[in-house]
């Protein structure tokens, strides 16, 4: 009950996924250039590079990303 305080890691690594699935405006070209923010060769290389990669070394800058742009059109609408 009273142990030592330990963390935790969130599961990224399944959650991205899932999240550019679902958002799948975020990582559309024209949305992007719209919004003038990201360069879309970038997004779409970052995406492409963590979908072929066993090990998901990206997840955290794509998080950051889906977030963001989350954020953004919370906000700023589209």
């Amino acid at each position: 009950l009273f142990g030592r305080k330990r963390g935790f890691e969130v599961p990224l690594w399944k959650w991205v996924p899932q999240l550019i699935k679902k958002n799948s405006l975020l990582f559309d070209d024209s949305f992007i250039k719209r919004q003038g923010i990201f360069n879309p060769k970038q997004v779409r290389d970052l995406q492409k590079f963590f979908e072929a990669e066993k090990i998901k070394k990206h997840q955290f800058l794509l998080w950051s990303y889906i977030v963001f742009q989350s954020w953004y059109l919370n906000y700023y609408g589209e």
